[in-house]
Parts: structure tokens; sequence; C-alpha cells
């Protein structure tokens, strides 16, 4: 019985215990086959941001940041697919750390670029939006109801062509009030005038009759000194002497009021032909027309509606005259500020290539950038507000060096080629540029120098003391 067991069964059971091996080695095999596609496409989704790219993104909205974010995933993307593929190699490495590779068997055969210092341009990718030079938002002068208008957004105006009219019927009467009231006005300055005349002439009579009551008064005084008139004589022409003189000091002083009552007309008249010629001004102001040749940008309101004072009523700009404006980053602001004739600037429109040039360049900083505008060197057909990608080159630096972005490591270091060995190596990332539709990272650092060999494929066990083997057709050119 117990041959039987030793014989049958225990191979029975060694069998089972394989086959569920193998089983459970394939299941795991094709869970790792499923989850690697998904975590390739995880890791691709978010591309690798410089400081510069982060600095820019902070001043943008959703929308930008999307557009910028797709941008560089697809330039990262291209430049992966032009780098050689070395898994072969990669794949007899052992495990790489900081310090150095443990249990490689075989170095990887990398590319490599000679340093050489030069003149570089940094290119900077932001987002415009899209505005006039020269635009008028036109306002409601005063309070009424719109009656008419003669245009659209995005009709095309000449200047002087009627665009939008306004209800002047209360502005009609008060303008003929205030004409009757300045006609009013004007009369009273002429009968002044004529009774300034008048009271001159009544002075001289009265002095004239004052004069005689005088002379009166003098004989009826020697009379009453000799005794050969009465009391009462004398009395009689003094009293009428005394009122002469009072009459002729009321004539002077109706003289001597006449400027006063002149000036106080003449103010009257002068406050009241500003009222009528402000009531000229709003009934113009019911008619608007066009201030220059352009498109009409905006119109929010229609025929019927009841507007306020200040109320916007239509809009218009040069179409001849647009720009983008944007927000650049301090570090980079500075060089343009320093040297602005530099600076040169193009986006797409369309399928064509445009160029613009810098006209302004904020000094106030908002939230670590400047604002800076561009005009367009040429007409364009783009929106306003349209938000429109903007590549703008730098000022040249000179003696600095610029490298594929496969070379740059962790925004900060490149790895120089000595003895056949990696050196990490820490540089200051200057900018970016595009070389044959690819992108380069502009850097410099003192620990460079011309001639010293870089590495441009990418490792992702890239590491100091690591291994690598050049092509046959850069050996012996090490400088090291």
């Amino acid at each position: 019985m117990k041959n039987a067991v030793y014989k049958f069964v225990l191979p029975l059971l060694i069998l089972a215990a394989g086959v569920g091996a193998v089983a459970l080695m394939n299941s795991s095999a094709s869970s790792a086959k499923r989850l690697a596609p998904g975590t390739q496409q995880v890791s691709a989704q978010q591309p690798t941001l410089t400081d510069e790219q982060k600095a820019q993104m902070a001043n943008m909205n959703e929308e930008e940041k999307a557009a910028f974010l797709e941008k560089l995933k697809q330039q990262q993307a291209s430049e992966n697919k032009s780098q050689p593929s070395d898994n072969k190699s990669q794949r007899r490495g052992g495990f790489s750390g900081r310090g150095g590779r443990f249990g490689a068997t075989s170095s990887a055969t990398v590319d490599s670029l000679l340093l050489t210092p030069d003149d570089w341009s940094a290119q900077m990718i932001v987002f415009g939006k899209a505005f006039s030079y020269r635009q008028r938002q036109m306002l409601s002068a005063f309070n009424s109801e719109v009656t008419g208008i003669a245009v659209s957004a995005g009709q095309r105006v000449e200047s002087g062509q009627l665009l939008l009219t306004l209800d002047d019927e209360d502005l009609q009467r008060s303008l003929a009030q205030a004409q009757n009231q300045l006609t009013g006005i004007d009369a009273q300055i002429r009968l002044q005038r004529l009774q300034a005349s008048a009271d001159e002439e009544n002075l001289k009579i009265e002095q004239q009759l004052l004069a005689i009551r005088q002379a009166a008064l003098k004989r009826y005084e020697d009379l009453n000194n000799l005794q050969l008139s009465s009391s009462n004589d004398y009395e009689t022409a003094l009293m009428s002497y005394q009122n002469q003189l009072k009459a002729v000091q009321a004539q002077q002083l109706a003289i001597a009021r006449h400027d006063d009552v002149m000036t106080q007309l003449t103010t009257q008249r002068r406050e009241q032909q500003l009222s009528v010629e402000q009531l000229q001004a709003q009934l113009a102001d019911a008619r608007l027309e066009a201030p220059f040749d352009g498109v009409v940008a905006t119109v929010p309101v229609s025929v019927g509606d009841q507007v306020t004072q200040n109320q916007l009523l239509i809009s218009v700009f040069d179409d001849q005259q647009l720009g983008l404006e944007t927000k650049i980053p301090l570090a980079q602001a500075q060089r343009m500020h320093d040297q602005p004739k530099g600076v040169r600037a193009e986006t797409t429109v369309g399928s064509q290539t445009v160029a613009l040039e810098m006209t302004d360049l904020e000094s106030l900083a908002v939230s670590g950038s400047l604002t800076a505008k561009f005009r367009f060197v040429s007409a364009v057909n783009i929106a306003l507000g349209e938000h429109q990608p903007l590549t703008i080159q730098m000022p040249a630096q000179s003696g600095v060096f610029a490298a594929p972005a496969s070379s740059l490591y962790e925004n900060r270091l490149i790895y120089k080629i000595e003895r056949q060995a990696l050196v990490d190596t820490e540089v200051k990332v200057i900018g970016q540029t595009l070389v044959d539709g690819n992108t380069w990272y502009i850097f410099d650092s003192a620990e460079l120098n011309a001639g010293d060999r870089i590495l441009v494929t990418r490792l992702p066990n890239a590491s100091r003391g690591l291994n690598v083997s050049l092509p046959a057709n850069e050996q012996g050119q090490d400088r090291s």
C-alpha cells in the first residue's frame, strides 16, 4: 500500500503544484502588460516644466495654460521621437543611483555635443491679448432713448459716418428756453445802457437846478441879514436848495451803480451763454458719428432702449493699429528693458507668420511680471480680445552655450563626458530657443569651457560616474 502511494499519489501532487505555479506566473505577466500602457500614458500627460515656463504660466488663465501645456507636450513628444533608442544597451546595465552605477556589465553608446560659446538669443512663448492702439468707447451724454442704430458689430465705418441717434425732443425744448432767457438778458443790458446815458443827462440838469437854488438861497440870506425879507422866505429857499441837493446826489448814485449793474448782467449773460452752448453740444451728441476710419467693436444697446448718462452706446477701433498685450516675467523683462531694440516677436495669424515690434514695457510689476505691448508691423485680421501665442526673441547674449533639451536634467544639470564617464555639472539656464524645430536650452556655467563634451542622449539612469561609450566617429575627439 505504501509503495502504491509513492508510485501514483506523490507524482500527481508534484504535477499539480507545477501547473499552479505556471498559471500564477502567466497571470502576473498579463497584469504587468495591461498596466504598462496605462502607466506610460499617465507619465506622458504632463510635460516637464522649467522654472521659466512655470513663471510664464503663473500669469496665464486656465485656457492659456491648457494651450501652453499642449504645445509643450507636442514639442517634447517630437523631441523624444527624434532621440536614438538604446534600450538594448540600457537593459544590460545594473542598478544606478546618484553615487554611481552598480552591477553594470557594459556601457551605453550615447550621442554627445562639443560645447562652443556663441551668441544665442533666447525665445519665450507667451500668450498675448489682441487690442487696438486707437479705440473709442462712445458714451451717452444725457438720459435719453435710442431712436436709431445705423451700424452693427464688425462693420467697417468711415470717419464722420452716422452710427447711432438718441431722442433729442427734451433737449430741443431746454435749448429754446435757454435761448429765450439769453435774449431777455441781452434786452436788460441794452436798457441799462440807455438808462446810464439818460442818468448822465439828468445829472447835468439837476446840477444846474442846484446852482439856481443855491443862488436864490444866497439872495434871501442877504436880504434876511438886511431885514428886507421875512424869515419864512429864507427858510423856503433853504428847503428848496436842500431838496435839489438830494436830487443831485441820487442821480450821482444811480450813475455810480451803473457799472455794478452792468457787471451783474454781463455775468448772467455769460452763464446763460454757457448753458446754451452745453445744450447745443448735448444736442450734437444725440447723433453719434465715427471718430475715425475703423471697425465697430460692440453695440450693446438696441432701438427703444432707455439709456442713462455715461452709459456705453457703441465702441469703435482702428483695425490698422492692432497689437498684442502680454505679461513678461521680471527676469526676462529686465533684459528687454536694457535692450529694447534687440527684442523681436512673431505670431501666427491663420497660416501666416506675422512680425511685431515692442512699443511699451511698463515699470510697475504686478504678481512678478510687467505688462508689455507689441504692435503688428503689417495689417492683420484678428478679433479684439483674442488670445494669441506670441514668440518673443530676446536680445542676444554673448559667450553662452546651447544644447538640445534632452541634455538638461532637473532644469539645472548637464552631464560632461570625461574619460568615458559622466560628470554632473550645475548650469544656469538663461532661456530656450528653437533649432531646426527642436527645443534647445541656452545656459552658462563657470564649470564649463569651450570644447567640453556633454551628454545629449536622454538616459533615465544618468548619474555621476556612469560609464558610456561614444560612437566610433566621435572617439578620440574628447579633450579629456
